[in-house]
C-alpha cells in the first residue's frame, strides 16, 4: 500500500500468540531495511516506509500488545522501532493499538485484508516459496531488466505475496543458487529464465493450486463454446444489482490463454477450457453449464478444468501501479482477462504438453524483451 509520499508494509494475522506477534515484528523490522536498501539517502523523494503487524480477532489485551511493541521498539532502536506499529482488529470493525500515518483508503483496505483473512480466501494465505518464484517470473516477462515498475527487492516481494521475510530470503536464495537471478541485494535482476527454471515454477504452482475437473456426460460441450457461453453469463451477472464481475475473479489460462499470447503455438483445437478462480467461488459452473458434472477420475476427459489459485499478475500490477507505470491487468477476450503466462504454462505441462509447453515459454521470453 503506497501513497506519493510514504508507504505502510502490512502483515495481517489471525493469532492470539504471543511468539507471532514477535516473530511478526521481526519480520517486518527486516522488511522495512531491505525496502531502505532500495531508498538511497535523504534525496530520494518521500518519506521512509512503515510497517503495521495487525492481529485480527485476537484475545491479546491492547496492554500487552502494546508492551511487547514497547519492548521491541527498545531492542532495535529508535530510527528503526519508530516506523513499526501494531494493532488490534475485532471482527466489528473496531481497530486498537497504534496506528502508522496512512493514507485515507488505508483503514479500508486493512479491513478488507481482515475480512479476507477470516474466510480463509486471503489469496496471499499461507504464501509460499513457490508464490514468491511466481511472482518473480511473471514479473521479469513484463521487463527482464526490472525497471522501476516492477519487484527491486526483498521488501516488494514480501509485500506482493504476503509471505514471511525469511520465505521470500529463501526463495530468493534459491534462485540465486538456480543462476536465475543475479544476486540476493536490491535491485533484483531476473536473468532470461532458462527451461529449468519455467518447470520448477511451474511445479510449484501446480502443487499449491487446487483442481476441479468437469465432464460432459453428453458429450456435446466443447472448450470454444463454453468459453462463448462465459462471455454471455458475465454479461447477464453484470446487468443484475450486486452482480458478481467474473472479470474480476477468474482467468482464461490453458490452450485458450496461451494461444491467446502466441497465436503460432501448435495445437490446432484445445480439448477443455481452462479457468483460474482467484476468490474460491466457483458457482458460476451451474449457471454455465447445468449439464456438467464434477469428476475426480483420472481417466475422464473433462471439458472444464478450475484452477484454485492466487493471480500473480494482479500482484505484479499493484507493484507496478506504485511507481507510476501502469501495466495491462492481463489481455481481455470478450470481457475476461487471460491469467497469468505461468498459469498458461503450467496447464500445458498438466495437459502432456511438454514441447508446446517449452515453444510457448521460449516465446513469452522474447516476446516480452
Amino acid at each position: 500500500m503506497a501513497t506519493a509520499n510514504s508507504e505502510v508494509i502490512l502483515e495481517v494475522k489471525h493469532s492470539s500468540n504471543v511468539r507471532d506477534l514477535r516473530a511478526g515484528l521481526l519480520s517486518l523490522a527486516y522488511a522495512l531495511i531491505e525496502s531502505d536498501q532500495v531508498r538511497p539517502g535523504p534525496s530520494h523523494e518521500g518519506a521512509p516506509a512503515r510497517a503495521l503487524y495487525a492481529l485480527i480477532d485476537s484475545r491479546l489485551v491492547e496492554s500487552r500488545l502494546q508492551a511487547e511493541l514497547e519492548m521491541f521498539r527498545s531492542l532495535i532502536g529508535h530510527d528503526l522501532g519508530s516506523r513499526i506499529f501494531a494493532a488490534l482488529l475485532s471482527n466489528d470493525g473496531g481497530i486498537r493499538g497504534d496506528m502508522p500515518p496512512a493514507p485515507t483508503d488505508f483503514v479500508e483496505r486493512l479491513s478488507r485484508l481482515a475480512r479476507e483473512e477470516r474466510s480463509g480466501k486471503r489469496p496471499n494465505a499461507r504464501a509460499s516459496r513457490a508464490l514468491v518464484k511466481a511472482i518473480l517470473l511473471e514479473a521479469s516477462l513484463a521487463d527482464p531488466n526490472y525497471a522501476d515498475g516492477l519487484p527491486r527487492s526483498l521488501a516488494d516481494l514480501q509485500r506482493l505475496s504476503g509471505a514471511s521475510y525469511p520465505t521470500v530470503a529463501v526463495a530468493v536464495r534459491e534462485l540465486v543458487a538456480a543462476r536465475a537471478l543475479v544476486s540476493e541485494k536490491a535491485p533484483l535482476r531476473l536473468i532470461a529464465p532458462g527451461p529449468d527454471v519455467w518447470r520448477a515454477v511451474a511445479a510449484g504452482v501446480a502443487a499449491e493450486r487446487r483442481t476441479a475437473r468437469f465432464v460432459d456426460p453428453s458429450r456435446q460441450a466443447h472448450a470454444e463454446g463454453l468459453l462463448s457461453m462465459l462471455m454471455k453469463l458475465r454479461e447477464r451477472l453484470l446487468s443484475a444489482r450486486g452482480g458478481r464481475d467474473l472479470a474480476l475473479s477468474i482467468g482464461v489460462s490453458g490452450v485458450v490463454g496461451a494461444k491467446m499470447r502466441y497465436p503460432g503455438l501448435d495445437i490446432s483445437r484445445p480439448l477443455r477450457l481452462d479457468l483460474c478462480v482467484y476468490d474460491g467461488d466457483d458457482s458460476f459452473v451451474r449457471e454455465l453449464d447445468p449439464g456438467l458434472v464434477a469428476s475426480t477420475s483420472p481417466k475422464s476427459s473433462p471439458v472444464l478444468v478450475l484452477h484454485h489459485t492466487r493471480d500473480v499478475r494482479a500482484r505484479c500490477n499493484a507493484v507496478d501501479a506504485r511507481h507510476g507505470n501502469v501495466m495491462a491487468s492481463g489481455e481481455v477476450i470478450g470481457g475476461l482477462r487471460l491469467s497469468s503466462v505461468v498459469d498458461c504454462y503450467t496447464d500445458l505441462l498438466d495437459m502432456g504438453y511438454a514441447g508446446e509447453a517449452r515453444e510457448f515459454a521460449l516465446a513469452m521470453t522474447r516476446q516480452e524483451k
